[in-house]
């Protein structure tokens, strides 16, 4: 049960925002109580039945009931409902283009509040302190309105950096909600190894996008300390980051999972990670130099340059034309065709052109062979099953073509449509958006926390069958390609419906 107090901008995603005031907004109390549905509860399914995922809770099925009255004691107070516009980013749709509809009425539901903590996590179990998908949220935010009541999305995801800077830095600098609970021993990481990447870049990201000098002084130094913490897992000296996982098999210490990709053994040179902490410095780097910080960013440049050098010679495959997911510790490398690992690092710049092209065709060819043509739910991560030894364990949602491995998310289709829009395939990328456009705005947003695993829309299969184990807010990062489409190119380049030579 939460109260609040003031101007109340409720947003429902299936329906839209509601806006509940008064003729004195800040004497207003708004008291919100969730009652559950007592068939969606205690759905329990999950991989070792343990934490926040697995609640035996439904948080979206049931009944929702505000109540409303004074902060003072009054004869007479006159209540004002009214409907809001959608929120969506500021730019110019063609009035007539019904096509744009889909980023219009979802918008909004990228930015999912965990009540607990009012920060944004990837549900409304999960709150947004440390977590692997902030940055998610604070590439969004710069393109999002205020509500009408004034309050921010921003404010929510100052607020989650505030606490992951107080509360969820280890002494080696890692940035992990984990390490609020106060781990035991001289661990040096913690499980979900991309929150300390992601956190950097929506630091970075926040200071840079709001002009907040005062919050980066803050925390520079946890930020910096941060940064030479991932520098530091470079094992032998190729800028290429090591993680603490084999690549061969899941282990269980220091944890299941590795990074946003938790259904895959990721190990040792990790090509998503590396490319996600890459993209984390450099954007630390650009904050430190034009803040005019008296910080010495030589050393994460060279890192980067060091990076940049080496990472076509270790991930590229010659043998399928895409580059690898990982290479383990034994220096077997693990290509499985993953859309995400060749779309980072084109969107990195670390492929000219000539070469992106070649890699998004082969892509484009192999998922149309395997079913996945039709685009309108996303992409998958990896284009062909993912072999055995290197997914988890558990075929509720481990085996193909469910969830992971062969599902379809909006977070993946992100990367893919802004590769071939970088590799200048601008026909191929209106394609795939406007297909997903179109499905997002006829679906329902979310099928609730808990619905039963394969049951929630966040991921569907290549037929549009649910086949995901949560609601994701994540699945909607996909809307960003709309606004960085015209950012890139321009409207007049992108509308003429052709590719670029």
């Amino acid at each position: 049960m939460n109260t609040f107090k003031g101007a109340i901008v409720a947003h429902f995603p299936d329906f839209g925002l509601l806006k509940f005031t008064a003729e004195d907004p800040e004497d207003l109390l708004c008291r919100e109580e969730f009652i559950p549905s007592a068939e969606m509860s205690g759905l329990c399914l999950g991989y070792k039945n343990t934490g926040g995922h697995n609640r035996m809770f439904s948080y979206h099925h049931g009944l929702l009931k505000l109540s409303f009255s004074a902060g003072v004691p009054r004869d007479k107070m006159e209540l004002i409902l009214a409907v809001e516009p959608e929120m969506h980013p500021e730019i110019e749709f063609p009035a007539e283009d019904r096509r744009w509809d889909g980023l219009r009425r979802c918008w909004m539901n990228s930015f999912t509040l965990a009540k607990d903590s009012l920060t944004m996590g990837d549900n409304t179990a999960l709150s947004g302190i440390a977590h692997l998908a902030m940055h998610f949220k604070a590439d969004m935010i710069p393109h999002t309105p205020s509500f009408s009541n004034g309050v921010s999305v921003r404010d929510f995801m100052k607020r989650a950096l505030f606490i992951s800077f107080e509360k969820a830095v280890s002494k080696h600098g890692e940035i992990n909600w984990e390490h609020m609970r106060g781990i035991p021993g001289d661990r040096k990481m913690a499980s979900f190894i991309d929150s300390t990447p992601s956190a950097l870049l929506a630091f970075s990201g926040h200071c840079l996008d709001a002009c907040d000098k005062d919050f980066a002084s803050e925390y520079m130094t946890k930020a910096v300390n941060a940064a030479e913490f991932l520098m530091g897992l470079d094992e032998d000296s190729d800028g290429v980051i090591e993680v603490p996982f084999h690549g061969n098999f899941f282990e269980e210490l220091p944890g299941r999972n590795r990074n946003w990709w938790d259904n895959f053994a990721f190990g040792h040179k990790d090509i998503y990670f590396n490319l996600l902490c890459q993209k984390a410095l450099k954007r630390l780097a650009r904050l430190i130099s034009e803040f005019n910080f008296n910080i010495d960013v030589s050393k994460i440049e060279s890192f980067t340059a060091c990076f940049a050098r080496n990472f076509d010679r270790i991930f590229f495959n010659a043998k399928t034309g895409v580059y690898a997911g990982w290479i383990s510790r034994d220096g077997r490398m693990h290509d499985h065709m993953f859309t995400f690992a060749s779309a980072m690092a084109i969107n990195e710049g670390l492929v000219p052109r000539s070469k992106a092209r070649k890699v998004l065709k082969i892509l484009l060819r192999k998922m149309r062979e395997n079913g996945f043509g039709d685009f309108r739910y996303g992409i998958p991560g990896p284009a062909v099953p993912v072999s055995p030894e290197d997914t988890i364990k558990w075929d509720t949602l481990g085996a193909w073509p469910w969830y992971e491995n062969g599902g379809l998310c909006g977070q993946n289709a992100f990367h893919f449509i802004m590769a071939l829009y970088n590799a200048g395939m601008l026909s191929e990328a209106d394609d795939i958006f406007f297909r997903m456009l179109a499905s997002f705005e006829e679906e329902f947003t979310q099928s609730g926390l808990m619905p039963g695993y394969r049951n929630s829309v966040d991921w569907r299969t290549k037929d549009g069958r649910a086949s995901g184990y949560n609601y994701l807010a994540d699945n909607y990062y996909f809307l960003l390609a709309g606004v960085r489409r015209k950012e890139y190119f321009g409207t007049d380049i992108l509308l003429n419906g052709k590719d670029l030579q």
